[in-house]
């Protein structure tokens, strides 16, 4: 557990260069998460694929990216100096990567673990991903596909209690518990499970009551309205997964966000949308906002 009593990072897709992770190395974050990275570079999907209401720390956001990034090999010159950077700043780093099939994800997997990450997260949740044949199922909804994965991953050296699950909002609490049950089998592997991803298939409406998006129209909702599905998901999938840990993102946008989702049994939080309006200056709003009210909270109760 960080010095915080919890971790606080940014959720993934938010940084993937160097560079953009330099702007988090004087904020209050206790990690930084790179990625989703996949094994070859990607364009994503075409623009505009983010749009965003944007209201403060109440932000809305949606997003078709569709996982854009420079492939794992072309961040391996860096690698070095952002691992000091952070060591420097007292930073832990955690790399999420992206696969589309479990070979992929043992591929990727295999990369990471020759290096330091303090943590491996494994994006099953994208539901952006397009093809010749349309929108490409997400991995998140599939247990079987899943657990072939850890099961693949179960024999890899150096596996053990490096891994974390970023998955998608489960509305079906059949499915729910049936992903519970696969972390648990899985507990020597697991360090943590990141729930949730955006909600997939989303829609709105910008200028003349078109569509915001063109090609991929249906995107990711990010933002204050995934608060209380994500408080939701830890309070299901904290309690039957111990001792993995649940780390919770999805409309953290202010102190009360963060306290509430510490309530709702997470061990740590991490912020997208918020991050990606505001900058890396709302960590220290988010943290200081948390903080004055936990000390009203102590002076209350003398």
């Amino acid at each position: 557990m960080d010095k915080l009593g919890f971790t606080f990072g940014n959720a993934a897709g938010t940084v993937k260069t160097a560079e953009q992770m330099e702007t988090l190395l004087r904020s209050p974050v206790t990690e930084i998460t790179i990625g989703s990275y996949t094994l070859e570079a990607r364009e994503g999907n075409p623009t505009p694929n983010y749009w965003s209401d944007r209201q403060g720390s109440n932000s809305i956001s949606l997003n078709s990216l569709g996982l854009p990034n420079c492939g794992i090999r072309s961040i391996e010159e860096s690698l070095p100096a952002m691992f000091e950077a952070c060591k420097q700043a007292g930073k832990n780093l955690r790399v999420s990567v992206a696969g589309f099939s479990a070979d992929e994800f043992l591929g990727l997997t295999r990369w990471a673990l020759d290096h330091p990450f303090a943590e491996i997260e494994l994006n099953f949740g994208c539901p952006n991903v397009h093809g010749d044949g349309g929108q490409k199922p997400i991995f998140a909804f599939n247990v079987a596909d899943m657990r072939e994965v850890l099961s693949k991953l179960k024999n890899m050296p150096g596996t053990k209690k490096r891994l974390a699950l970023k998955l998608s909002p489960y509305s079906d609490p059949i499915l729910l518990a049936s992903v519970a049950k696969m972390a648990r089998d899985f507990a020597d592997l697991l360090n943590s499970l990141v729930v949730c991803n955006t909600f997939p298939n989303a829609y709105a409406f910008g200028q003349n009551d078109k569509p915001v998006f063109g090609l991929y129209k249906w995107a990711g909702l990010g933002g204050k309205p995934m608060k209380h599905i994500a408080l939701g998901q830890v309070n299901q999938l904290a309690p039957p997964v111990t001792p993995i840990k649940v780390k919770g993102v999805g409309g953290i946008g202010s102190g009360t966000d963060l306290m509430d989702m510490l309530d709702a049994g997470a061990s740590g939080v991490q912020v997208a949308t918020a991050f990606l309006e505001q900058g890396p200056r709302i960590f220290s709003d988010i943290l200081q906002e948390f903080t004055d009210h936990q000390e009203m909270m102590k002076a209350n109760s003398v």
